[in-house]
């Protein structure tokens, strides 16, 4: 071959490349869009929704929910066999909801998406509209407002014509509240708590808890213990705490944590607490996801010259179970009333002393994290 056809065969070959006679790589399924803006999510605005970049096999998308603790790397923290966290992890990322499979034979038809079908599992369900591209999030509690959340699309999903990734899709954000971050008058304090149950069905608890505030911010965590009357003592309108026994008594008694927010909303000042669990011993309940909200007013009390704050609100639980291990049965959601009275502090335990058994006085005064956005 001469040095004229050595040339002219390199240029058919670069020409050959250029013009893409080789297949262009086409990628497995990838996130398109997630709608979080600048990784806020605004529930709002409607139920969390991902866009992916092209139709995928139903069977193998597979989405869940956590609470997004990581370790220094930002990979959720999960609990090895043996049940320890890996260094650099303080809280396990504990799932909200999932895994969600979208596995065609478990569909139902979604009537208020077009076309869409919808997929139902622990803690909520997904909808996956008829372009198999969209994928809309719905939980069966609300999302807690300034916490950290992580979907995850699980490894393996696939395009149509079988192209699978072999890492998850991942995305972290944020929850925006319509609760403000601003300075409360609201005071941290001890208070008699009544929840009268309604459904499914009726019954009431009593709980002492501590409501620790952050008067620059309004953030706020609750502690809270099961009360027992003492002997011939009315339960149902006794309202003095020295009447009345904190159970300590771990089969009987219970414990409770949960973080909140208090503000100021024009003449009217509100009190919300973010999904947590219920747990009730003797008998056995376990409520899951409660969402606790009220409004804050003041009354005068016969055992105190001045007024004392009262919450009066609503608790919902999407889920209500009763019993434990095989005999424990499924209630269905439930809902009820809460009342809760300030403490005087002449008349209130130490913090020592009306704490939960499970929780310390330095864990309690150990402060809050950031605020808001």
């Amino acid at each position: 071959m001469n040095q004229r056809n050595t040339y002219s065969a390199a240029f058919a070959m670069v020409a050959v490349l250029t013009l893409g006679c080789f297949p262009e790589y086409d990628p497995p399924p990838e996130l398109d869009f997630i709608n979080v803006d600048q990784g806020l999510f605004d529930p709002s605005s409607g139920p969390l929704e991902i866009g992916l970049s092209e139709p995928v096999i139903l069977k193998t998308l597979n989405v869940s929910l956590y609470l997004g603790r990581t370790d220094e790397d930002f990979r959720l923290c999960f609990p090895d066999i043996d049940g320890n966290l890996k260094p650099g992890c303080t809280e396990e990322a504990v799932v909200v909801m999932g895994p969600c499979s979208a596995n065609p034979a478990n569909a139902s038809r979604d009537l208020q998406a077009s076309n869409g079908l919808s997929f139902s599992c622990e803690g909520g369900k997904i909808i996956v509209d008829e372009t198999k591209r969209r994928v809309t999030i719905e939980t069966a509690s609300s999302l807690a407002p300034f916490e950290t959340y992580r979907v995850v699309i699980a490894s393996g999903l696939s395009d149509e014509v079988g192209r699978t990734r072999k890492v998850p899709i991942e995305e972290t954000f944020q929850v925006k509240s319509s609760i403000p971050c601003k300075p409360t008058s609201f005071s941290s304090g001890f208070y008699f708590s009544t929840f009268d149950i309604e459904a499914p069905a009726r019954g009431q608890f009593h709980f002492l808890f501590w409501i620790e505030v952050n008067s620059e911010t309004g953030q706020t965590k609750l502690y809270g213990s099961r009360l027992r009357p003492k002997d011939n003592v009315d339960a149902a309108l006794n309202r003095n705490i020295s009447d009345w026994n904190v159970d300590r008594n771990p089969e009987t008694g219970s414990d409770i944590f949960a973080t909140g927010q208090t503000a100021e909303l024009g003449q009217e000042s509100v009190f919300s607490v973010f999904p947590f669990t219920l747990s009730v011993n003797q008998p056995r309940i376990l409520a899951s996801s409660v969402e606790l909200s009220g409004q804050v007013s003041l009354m005068s009390t016969a055992t105190s010259s001045s007024s004392v704050k009262v919450i009066n609100g609503r608790l919902t639980s999407p889920q209500i179970f009763l019993g434990d291990g095989a005999a424990q049965s499924d209630l269905g959601s439930g809902y009820g009333s809460a009342t809760m009275i300030e403490i005087p502090s002449d008349e209130a335990p130490t913090l020592v002393d009306g704490l939960p058994s499970s929780i310390s006085v330095e864990e309690v005064q150990s402060g809050f994290g950031p605020c808001g956005d």
